[in-house]
C-alpha cells in the first residue's frame, strides 16, 4: 500500500479547488481498512455516510442507523489518521432540535470527524447555523434525502423545483457550510447552483457541473448486491466501465475520471428540467 499522502486535506483548502476549478473527488467509507484504501489512492474526502446501514449492516434503508452506528464508523475511520479529509453523516433523529444536534455533532467530531453533514435546506438552516457558529464545520446535503424521501425522484423537474432548491443551497452557504452535496438532481440545475454558491458543490447522481462527485464505495466497487434494492439494478449515475480487478485500481480510475471531468458523462446524468 502507498503511503499516506500530505499535506492534510483542509478546508481552506477545498475553497481554493473550487476557484481553480479542481475537481472534488469524495467516497464513502466505513472502517479503518476503506480509509486505508481510500487515503492510498489519494481521495480527498472520505464520507463517513449512513449509507453504512444499506451497504454493510444489513439494514433496509439509512432510517434504521443511529448515532451508535455511526460513532462506531467513525471512530474506526479516524483510527487510520487519514490526510483525506473525514466527513460523517449526522443519522436520522439526531438533529431534530439545535441542542440535540449540537451535542450529537460534538460526540461524532469528538471521536475524530472534521466535519459532519446535514440532510435539509432551508428547514434546517437554523439548526446548522448553531453548529457553526459554536465553530463545527458542516456539510449539507440538498434535493434527494433518503432519510425523509424515499421516492427515490430526480429533483429539479420544474422552473419551480429548480428555484428552491437554489434557495435551499443560498440558505445553506448563508449559515456557514463548508460545502453541499447535491444528489439526484437535474444536470443543469445542479451546474447553476454550483455557479451561484461560493463553497464547493459535491454532487451524486447530479451531472458533471458539480465542483465534486461523490459515490458510496461498496456500490463503486462492485460489492452491492443490488438485486436487493428498490428497482434491483444499479443506478443510472453509478455508470459503467470500472476497472474492478482490485479495489485500489477502481477507486484510483474514479479519482483520476473525476479530476479530469471524465465522470459522470451525459450518459451518467440526468436532464429532466422542463421550464
Amino acid at each position: 500500500m502507498e503511503t499516506r499522502r500530505q499535506p492534510r486535506v483542509t478546508f481552506d483548502g477545498l475553497r481554493a479547488m473550487k476557484r481553480r476549478g479542481e475537481r472534488i473527488a469524495v467516497l464513502t467509507g466505513y472502517d479503518t481498512e476503506d480509509a486505508t484504501l481510500l487515503d492510498a489512492a489519494g481521495i480527498d474526502i472520505i464520507l463517513i455516510g449512513d449509507s453504512v446501514g444499506n451497504v454493510r449492516l444489513g439494514y433496509p434503508d439509512t432510517t434504521h442507523v443511529t448515532m451508535d452506528d455511526m460513532a462506531a464508523a467513525t471512530s474506526s475511520v479516524a483510527s487510520a489518521e487519514p490526510s483525506a479529509m473525514v466527513v460523517v453523516d449526522m443519522p436520522i433523529h439526531s438533529y431534530e432540535t439545535p441542542e440535540t444536534a449540537l451535542a450529537n455533532a460534538n460526540q461524532l467530531i469528538s471521536l475524530g470527524a472534521d466535519a459532519v453533514k446535514l440532510e435539509g435546506g432551508t428547514e434546517v438552516a437554523g439548526i446548522v447555523r448553531k453548529l457553526t457558529q459554536a465553530g463545527l464545520e458542516v456539510m449539507g446535503h440538498i434535493a434527494h434525502t433518503p432519510q425523509t424521501d424515499r421516492r427515490h425522484v430526480i429533483e429539479g423537474r420544474t422552473k419551480s423545483e429548480a428555484e428552491g432548491l437554489l434557495c435551499d443551497a443560498k440558505s445553506l452557504e448563508e449559515t456557514g457550510v463548508f460545502s453541499v452535496v447535491i444528489e439526484l438532481a437535474d444536470s443543469q440545475v445542479a451546474g447553476r447552483i454550483t455557479d451561484a454558491v461560493s463553497v464547493p458543490t459535491i454532487g451524486i447522481g447530479a451531472g458533471p457541473h458539480t465542483d465534486g462527485q461523490v459515490l458510496v464505495l461498496d456500490d463503486l466497487v462492485g460489492w452491492t448486491d443490488f438485486s436487493k434494492f428498490r428497482n434491483g439494478k444499479a443506478p443510472t449515475f453509478l455508470g459503467s466501465g470500472w476497472d474492478r480487478r482490485s479495489p485500489e485500481a477502481t477507486v484510483k480510475q474514479f479519482i483520476r475520471k473525476v479530476k479530469d471531468g471524465t465522470y459522470p458523462s451525459e450518459k451518467e446524468s440526468y436532464n429532466v428540467l422542463h421550464e
